[in-house]
């Protein structure tokens, strides 16, 4: 009679659930007790869904250092594969254990008595692993041509669709969930259309009571929806065979132990995908114009940024290279050329020496405040809008008719699940449904609402009185704070470029000021490599625009 061991291991989620090991732990449990010896619960050994072609696990972890304190003396498994798929892992325990004379006992596999046996028994373990890469080879080919032939495989679907599995006259498809697909248009056009960030769509759906579909918490995250916004799936455009599973090079989590050795994902090169057409949920003109937004939300996000730059991500070195907001020790801020940046450690090719940012970006707001400060230009604005809100709003009643009509099937539905009740129906299947009810009365609810009140905003700002609100204009200019200066900055200008002697701001404003151009010739410049002495003087030179700014 001998102290025994048991290890047992299944790699999926849906061997778990098939009960797979409890069947292997009851065929080597009576496999023990039939050879007499003694098997402890302490030293059962079990990995659910654990991959095989991982060496660390935590029950097998724990089998080893047992093992090392001599605490049993056999080693039972259901084969030589639940140990590990790869051969060589297999060999690294099984050598352990016999180094420590502690006898190794498969069910499955030849019992190596004999140097003859042990050579078979490790022909046995290669193809453990030849069996594995078969299979999933068979899996991948199969996937693949079912695909190519137009037939959508199982899926988790995107948010805003349901999956409707295949038949067998009909193959698998997605339909529209009208619930999630009216928050993936919130979601888009308010990124696309209001120049929403990301955080402040989270923000937004948070405080609507509209939480993720598998509702583990109340709040959205970054991840999801950045994959949302991405996902050509909601232009009627999905594809297969996108990416292949890759082991993370810098995983977020540093654990000890992973479930699943390939973790990461990787896209594939775009003539491998495999294209699939669904319903689409938004238009193309709103996708892209969303995918552009998503650009510039990035290139002006403030990523910690230390020092305020007015002008960040907008200035040009007169080389083509973007310049960078740089401090020094005496906080002087200067706009230096990328250049030496981008191509180190190969010496610099560009001369233009850095421009300081403080007196920069005060003279380029000088200037454009000075346009938003024209009375004449600003009247004609108001009174050219003031007669196009006097034209009857163009409202979509047909999108006003359909929210309309879905509050009343709403309402009609609402009272089917209370004649159910009274006919006795289940009050935890009457709850659930009603929560669920409400929830898209809410979503259609908040809909209608904003179409109305764009409609009330049109009729109400018909009538204007156009000096008042010029006072108006003029008094929020002037008390803009730096916030306020670069939201306004953003939306005006596209580019400036800058020499030492010159800047040229590109904007959307039709100018006709005389500024068109300004000349920063310095005078004593504060260099990194120089001692500073004075902040640079900077000359303005007015210049005839030749066209617009």
């Amino acid at each position: 009679m001998k102290k025994a061991a048991l290890y047992s291991r299944v790699s999926t989620g849906r061997q778990e659930q098939e009960a797979t090991i409890e069947s292997q732990l009851a065929e080597v449990k009576e496999k023990i007790k039939n050879d007499g010896n003694i098997l402890t619960q302490k030293h059962t050994f079990v990995d659910d869904g654990w991959s095989g072609g991982l060496l660390a696990r935590p029950s097998l972890d724990r089998l080893r250092d047992a093992a090392k304190n001599n605490e049993f003396e056999v080693l039972y498994v259901y084969d030589r594969g639940r140990l590990a798929r790869d051969f060589v892992y297999q060999e690294i325990i099984i050598m352990e254990l016999k180094d420590l004379e502690i006898e190794f006992a498969s069910l499955h596999d030849v019992d190596a008595k004999t140097p003859e046996q042990g050579v078979m028994q490790k022909m046995q373990g290669v193809f453990h692993e030849y069996e594995r890469i078969k299979i999933a080879e068979r899996f991948r080919r199969g996937k693949l041509f079912k695909t190519r032939n137009g037939k959508l495989l199982g899926y988790n679907p995107p948010y805003g669709y349901d999956y409707i599995y295949k038949t067998r006259d009909k193959n698998g498809e997605f339909v529209v969930n009208e619930k999630e697909a009216d928050v993936i248009r919130k979601i888009f056009g308010w990124i696309g259309n209001e120049g929403y960030t990301i955080n402040k769509v989270i923000k937004r759906l948070y405080e609507l009571k509209i939480p993720p579909r598998k509702q583990k918490r109340p709040t959205w995250t970054n991840g999801p929806l950045s994959r949302i916004l991405r996902d050509t799936t909601y232009i009627g455009q999905h594809y297969y065979n996108k990416t292949v599973s890759v082991v993370p090079i810098k995983p977020i989590k540093q654990e000890k132990y992973r479930k699943i050795k390939k973790c990461s994902r990787k896209i594939k090169p775009k003539d491998e995908w495999i294209e699939y057409k669904c319903p689409r949920i938004i238009d193309d003109e709103l996708f892209y114009k969303t995918q552009e937004q998503l650009k510039i939300n990035y290139q002006f996000c403030k990523r910690n940024k230390k020092n305020k730059y007015l002008l960040s991500s907008l200035i040009y070195c007169t080389c083509g290279r973007r310049r960078c907001g740089e401090g020094s020790a005496k906080n002087h801020l200067y706009y230096r050329c990328n250049d030496r940046v981008a191509r180190f450690p190969l010496p610099k090719q560009c001369q233009e020496g850095g421009i300081n940012a403080r007196i920069l970006d005060s003279l380029a707001w000088k200037e454009i405040k000075k346009l938003l400060l024209d009375k004449k230009r600003i009247k004609s604005y108001i009174v050219s809008w003031s007669k196009s809100q006097s034209e009857e709003p163009k409202i979509d009643t047909q999108e006003i008719e359909k929210l309309e009509k879905q509050l009343k099937q709403l309402d009609i539905e609402e009272e089917r699940y209370l004649k159910a009740l009274g006919l006795g129906a289940s009050i935890e299947i009457f709850e659930k449904q009603i929560k669920e009810l409400n929830s898209r009365r809410s979503i259609v609810k908040d809909d209608l609402s904003e179409k109305h009140n764009i409609f009330q905003s049109c009729q109400s700002s018909v009538k204007i009185n156009v000096n008042d609100t010029l006072n108006k204009t003029l008094a929020l200019v002037r008390q803009y704070n730096f916030s306020n200066q670069e939201e306004l900055v953003r939306k005006l200008i596209d580019k400036v470029i800058t020499s030492q002697q010159e800047a040229t701001i590109i904007g959307h404003i039709p100018v006709e000021s005389e500024y068109s151009y300004v000349k920063l010739p310095s005078i004593s410049r504060n260099r990194r490599i120089a001692k500073c002495r004075q902040v640079d003087a900077i000359q303005r030179i007015s210049k005839k625009p030749s066209g617009g700014s």
